[in-house]
């Protein structure tokens, strides 16, 4: 019975415990990204928590990337993934606690808004005028799970990216 219990410890702190060694602080993440990506040095601009999920956007000398790390039960972290690109603006769905995020974030180059469709909802953003932000909206529909297009304008609500919409669609 004693070997039985020893067992269950340890499969739970291998599930549950082991895999999240990231101290939440920034110097542990931005180690912890340089690692995972193989890109030195990586600089952190941003980060914003979503129930147990901080999302990270970081730059490298060419690139502007994102990470998520989910916090676990002995509140560290692990990177749920990790991306980049040499795209200025990046967007993606995140789950956290049973509820779906459009998360879009990037560097702001006279970005005022956005529009992005997600199982035929136009959700509205409102760009931080910042140099780099990160912007999260609840999807309303948990099940939804991808980015149909997604446009984005000026502060002068000027249109400045059309992606994935043909050019013969009028959205105003």
């Amino acid at each position: 019975m004693a070997v039985i219990i020893i067992l269950c410890f340890l499969a739970l702190y291998l599930v549950f415990i082991k895999p999240f060694s990231i101290d939440d602080s920034e110097t542990a993440i931005q180690r912890s990204i340089e690692h995972s990506t193989d890109q030195r040095p990586i600089t952190i601009q941003k980060v914003k928590d979503v129930g147990k999920l901080k999302v990270v956007l970081f730059t490298t000398v060419n690139h502007i990337g994102e990470s998520i790390l989910e916090k676990g039960i002995n509140n560290k972290l692990r990177i749920r993934r990790t991306g980049h690109g040499t795209s200025k603006i990046r967007y993606f769905i995140i789950e956290s606690a049973g509820s779906r995020y459009i998360a879009l974030l990037g560097e702001n180059n006279n970005l005022g808004s956005a529009k992005i469709s997600v199982g035929g909802v136009v959700y509205n953003f409102a760009i931080p005028q910042e140099r780099f932000f990160i912007c999260l909206e609840k999807i309303n529909n948990p099940h939804e799970s991808v980015i149909e297009w997604v446009v984005l304008y000026d502060t002068t609500k000027k249109e400045a990216l059309r992606i994935n919409l043909p050019e013969d669609i009028n959205l105003d």
